[in-house]
């Protein structure tokens, strides 16, 4: 297993500065290691039929760690982001399940396989590489779940880590994306247990089995907050309903040429394992929304930094946070570092870092890390160094901010 890489460590220390200011007198640090679940999640998210959380969530290098214990198996989660979105398909799972006397799940389907370019189609390769590894790479995709046999191997692994790339999912079909539409799950989710219930429900509705039992009233709790006033979601939801995955890579590989950025980038991004066409269509979406930003294509080449699911997400929370300050503040000028977490510059003067962590807890690498703060702010002749970030900070770590100039906002756009 892939241990989940220190974010907070190259986040705020190696990724902003190769020099760190030291501290004058020796600083207090906290022993942030075991939270209590209740401090970390609302009361009505803690407690299910369908699931058991531990007493205490784990806190290591500014995300939080869970164990959530099910009918179907255990699952070990990184982040708040990823936690929200595994609990509702806990939840969604248990209440499809088959009955244990109704278990028709089939395994027998042979689905055929696809040739992802033919013989007559290389001039295509050599004129347009970047559309071919987009229709190469959900076609991989498909080939290689269906060769597989996938009941033993889903069956036994019901749950799921996001400490490893995601498995690849087959290229879902109408059926498909729209069942997992009217659930409200991903359809490109990594859970192979949710995968199972897809396959079960997309024959059923293909078959004509299943047509109005889907309630309307189905809506998921464990949900972030929309971004703004929630248009701009439900247009990237509807477009991943209803586009075929080869269409919504076509989409992300256009706007990311838009935006200036280069062939080998636009590749590794279409064709890299930590990322879905969901994540990718969401970096793309806030991307462009800060187009007007110079040097804005260093924003995607950080991106190619993640390892993990769980990195993924926090690209997407980066950037989304990034769009949110371009859109309700306005400014933002250009990128000015190029790291794993890139700071931006305002027409201001300002310097603006986003940072997708569950917490700031006051430790030797926050400390650290606010040094290369300051250093940034000297070498870019920088005024104000002000910090969004997506989760919260400890009252030491406030007020440790605030001592040295630096400005935090928790909770940011959610």
């Amino acid at each position: 297993m892939i241990r989940h890489r220190p974010w907070t460590r190259i986040a705020l220390s190696a990724a902003l500065s190769a020099a760190c200011v030291a501290n004058a007198a020796p600083d207090t640090f906290e022993d942030y290691t075991a939270v209590p679940i209740d401090q970390v999640l609302p009361a009505n998210l803690l407690r299910s039929a369908d699931f058991s959380l531990g007493t205490h969530a784990s806190a290591d290098d500014g995300f939080y760690r869970f164990a959530v214990a099910t009918e179907h198996g255990q699952y070990d989660v990184t982040s708040l982001a990823m936690l929200r979105r595994r609990l509702h398909e806990i939840v969604t799972i248990a209440h499809w399940h088959p009955a244990a006397g109704d278990r028709r799940v089939e395994w027998e389907r042979k689905p055929g396989g696809r040739r992802g370019v033919g013989s007559e189609d290389v001039v295509d390769i050599l004129a347009d590489p970047v559309t071919t590894a987009a229709h190469l790479l959900d076609n991989l995709q498909y080939n290689l779940v269906a060769t597989l046999s996938p009941g033993a191997a889903r069956e036994e692994r019901a749950a799921t880590d996001n400490s490893e790339p995601p498995a690849a999912t087959p290229a879902p079909d109408p059926h498909r994306r729209n069942v997992a539409a009217r659930l409200g799950v991903d359809v490109y989710s990594s859970n192979p247990a949710l995968q199972n219930l897809l396959d079960r429900l997309a024959r059923e509705h293909s078959g004509g089995e299943r047509t109005n039992t889907f309630s309307p009233l189905i809506r998921d709790i464990f949900a972030e907050p929309a971004f703004g006033t929630g248009v701009l979601q439900q247009r990237v939801e509807s477009r991943l309903k209803n586009t075929p995955s080869e269409d919504v890579n076509a989409d992300v590989l256009a706007t990311l040429a838009g935006l200036g950025v280069a062939a080998p980038e636009r590749i590794g991004f279409l064709t890299h394992r930590a990322y879905t066409p969901r994540t990718r269509l969401y970096v793309a979406t806030y991307l462009d929304l800060l187009a007007d930003v110079d040097h804005v294509e260093r924003l995607l080449e950080a991106t190619l930094a993640a390892r993990t699911e769980a990195d993924a997400l926090a690209y997407v929370a980066y950037l989304r946070m990034l769009a949110y300050f371009q859109v309700t503040e306005g400014g933002l000028r250009a990128v000015v570092t190029k790291h794993r977490f890139p700071t931006l510059a305002t027409v201001d003067g300002d310097a603006v870092l986003a940072l997708p962590l569950d917490y700031l807890a006051w430790t030797s690498a926050v400390s650290e890390a606010a040094g290369a703060m300051h250093d940034i702010r000297t070498a870019a002749a920088l005024g104000r160094f002000i910090v969004v970030l997506a989760g919260h900070t400890t009252p030491r770590a406030q007020q440790a901010f605030a001592a040295r100039g630096i400005e935090v906002y928790s909770r940011y756009s959610y």
